[in-house]
């Protein structure tokens, strides 16, 4: 089940969460239960802070701390290609960077931003990951990994 690598990791860490299923998730099977749930059950059960969620339109505000860590009005989730892309990259947290839906490229420089990735793979886990990312829990649909800061790109 996609929920079990979020009860994984330690509260009040912050996850990344990626999709890795190349635009398909909604064709896989578990797409429904790990898209939004895994998240939102971050959130909920562990308090994390989670960029897709609960910013921008909605009616939270991201504390100055985690600004460069969200979009303001951008929802998207990155795929593999953006986590790879992102790696050692580093944005101005005072530029409005486009990231397509009017928001910030928030995931540029991840290694820095979140403490945890979980992978929505849908069953059809990448080949291969940054050095950085350790696992930490497995399921069918998604997997959590540890970003280990003392590996660096």
């Amino acid at each position: 089940m996609a929920i079990r690598p979020v009860g994984a990791m330690p509260p009040g860490m912050r996850l990344l969460t990626i999709d890795t299923s190349g635009g398909e998730r909604r064709l896989r099977p578990g797409a429904r239960k790990v898209s939004w749930h895994a998240p939102l059950l971050a959130v909920i059960d562990r308090d994390a802070y989670v960029p897709t969620l609960f910013s921008g339109i909605i009616t939270v505000r991201v504390v100055p701390e985690l600004r460069r860590s969200s979009s303001p009005n951008g929802w998207r989730y990155p795929s593999l290609a953006d986590l790879v892309d992102g790696y050692g990259r580093r944005d101005d947290p005072a530029a409005a960077l486009a990231d397509g839906f009017g928001g910030r490229i928030y995931w540029l420089g991840w290694e820095t931003k979140f403490d945890y990735v979980l992978v929505e793979h849908y069953g059809r886990r990448p080949a291969a990951l940054p050095a950085n990312l350790l696992p930490v829990a497995a399921s069918a649909v998604a997997d959590l990994y540890r970003i280990d800061a003392a590996i660096r790109p």
